[in-house]
């Protein structure tokens, strides 16, 4: 992109030539450069509130993200034009403002915006976020835990509460946000991924009570907090997932977790042994985040139905769940395969995703052998994939009628809900451990 001196309008009718600052802001960084800078114009100029698209430029590699600053409390109108290349990030940035009043070119306010550009640019934005403050959050789960638990690697704190009402306990983590706006979002988003891993690890439903009061305390604070809460010893044994690699639990297993009891003390729940391990290795890759949260909220529908809070067509949504979890976990590069022309014997290259196929090599892997895919997943596919393509219900609700027979359909009986639902679940969850547990385990052996 070459420096030039573009002119923009603002206002009515004012032309202004645009200042260029030539910059090299890694693709990695682009994001949290731009959250320092915004930040940056909060202290030193006021509120950024705009406009803003992103739009295509003559070079098909690079796009143009335009901001028109604009704020009814400010003084000035500002514009800024970000080019980001697909592959090297931020390479240039154009930037221009004008007083509200006068309609003229605003200095005063150019000056500041190229100095908050600059002290921005000499900030290592590879280096760690520090740790600003803990969040505590409630969550609710449908049994009370077992106690308190400290995971020191996870640097999580989850305190049990045996008498407040609208929570089983409060999820005690760090924070890096230092705009308000953004320390709600973060904490937020953090309680929210903390109760999905807690969620797949246990089979237990972990909800963030969003809703409810929460809290901010120091480092210094924090500390004393887990001084008064020593972590309980009450753990679910669960080392049979890095035992049996290839055992289905069709087949009697030792130490794995299937169901939602598999992990119940006297009514209460108690955490995996080697929940702290496995949470790391959940915050390590997005695809294992991604697929915790589809796993997740496909739990939260079947409890909404279970409940009678959705109708039982959400069994459709539900099902989609399960399938991303998953999905998430699979290769999404194209795989390239020859095929030959039959006419005139030409090889060519054709590029595929083949999902379907990496779906079945996913699951299979898993198990010692194909029972689970034909017996549960491949329905499972094709149930998603023909909701998915045609919009269609996938079972008779009407079919099930009190005091009557189930009514007929072809050459079966119709159903209101698939005959391998009340396991899907679960299996589910297992297929999902048992990579995660697996994954951990290998990379642990790779470091070592």
């Amino acid at each position: 992109m070459k420096n030039k001196a573009s002119e923009i309008r603002l206002g009515v009718h004012v032309k202004i030539p645009l200042t260029s600052i030539v910059t090299s802001i890694p693709k990695k960084n682009v994001n949290r450069f731009l959250m320092k800078l915004w930040d940056k114009f909060n202290e030193s100029l006021g509120n950024v509130g705009c406009v803003h698209y992103y739009r295509p430029t003559p070079c098909q590699e690079i796009y143009e993200y335009r901001i028109h600053w604009s704020d009814n409390q400010l003084s000035f109108e500002a514009e800024l034009h970000f080019f980001n290349h697909t592959a090297k990030g931020i390479i240039e940035i154009e930037f221009g403002a004008i007083d509200n009043n006068s309609k003229k070119k605003d200095v005063f306010v150019e000056h500041k915006i190229k100095e908050a550009i600059m002290d921005v640019l000499k900030i290592d934005l590879a280096e760690a976020q520090s740790i600003q403050a803990y969040m505590y959050v409630p969550f609710q789960t449908k049994h009370k835990l077992a106690g308190s638990y400290r995971l020191v690697e996870s640097d999580l704190l989850i305190i049990k509460v045996d008498d407040e009402e609208g929570c089983t306990g409060h999820l005690f983590f760090p924070v890096v946000s230092t705009n308000s706006s953004d320390l709600i979002k973060e904490t937020e988003d953090k309680a929210t991924k903390i109760c999905t891993r807690l969620t797949t690890i246990t089979q237990n439903l972990f909800i963030a009570k969003l809703d409810l009061p929460r809290g901010k305390f120091t480092t210094d604070e924090f500390r004393s907090i887990i001084s008064r809460y020593s972590s309980c010893d009450i753990f679910i044994d669960d080392s049979g997932f890095l035992k049996f690699k290839n055992t289905a639990p069709n087949t009697p297993l030792t130490n794995e977790i299937i169901d939602a009891d598999d992990c119940i003390l006297n009514s209460h729940i108690a955490l995996p042994k080697q929940t702290d391990f496995i949470m790391r290795t959940i915050s390590t890759k997005d695809d294992y985040q991604q697929s915790c949260a589809r796993f997740a909220e496909g739990l939260y529908l079947r409890n909404l139905i279970d409940l009678q809070q959705l109708p039982p067509q959400s069994i459709s949504y539900e099902l989609i769940a399960y399938t991303a979890t998953i999905e998430a976990l699979l290769d999404s590069e194209k795989i390239t395969k020859e095929i030959k022309c039959l006419k005139c014997n030409t090889t060519i290259l054709k590029k595929d995703w083949k999902i379907s196929e990496k779906y079945k090599l996913l699951i299979t892997g898993l198990c010692s052998d194909d029972y689970l895919y034909k017996k549960y997943f491949r329905t499972l596919y094709e149930d998603r994939s023909k909701f998915v393509h045609t919009g269609k219900d996938l079972y008779d609700f009407t079919a099930r009628r009190q005091g009557r027979p189930a009514l007929l359909l072809g050459k079966r009986i119709a159903t209101s809900r698939p005959e391998y639902y009340e396991n899907i679940h679960e299996l589910t969850g297992w297929l999902l451990r048992k990579h995660l547990y697996i994954s951990a385990s290998s990379e642990t052996t790779t470091e070592s």
